[in-house]
């Protein structure tokens, strides 16, 4: 219900995160996602493959780019585990 007070939770442990626990480049992965996987959604939803229940933002939760630069992370992060 409150999507800017799960926006700023997911914004601050993510700062957290990427403060103490980054690699080279996390950042870019993370701003990458953060673009990359909102656009993907919009297009998405305008083509009506789906809809939010409570969009805040160009029809998208407010949450969501966060979110996605946290996936792209992870995706990274395993990706890491496999190549190494």
């Amino acid at each position: 219900m409150n999507a800017v007070l799960l926006t700023a939770i997911l914004t601050m442990v993510g700062l957290i995160t990427i403060k103490f626990w980054h690699k080279k480049k996390d950042v870019q992965y993370f701003f990458a996602g953060f673009i990359l996987g909102p656009v993907v959604e919009i297009i998405s939803i305008n083509f009506g493959v789906w809809y939010y229940t409570n969009p805040t933002f160009l029809n998208i939760p407010l949450w969501l780019p966060v979110s996605w630069g946290f996936f792209m992370l992870l995706i990274r992060r395993i990706t890491d585990v496999f190549t190494e």
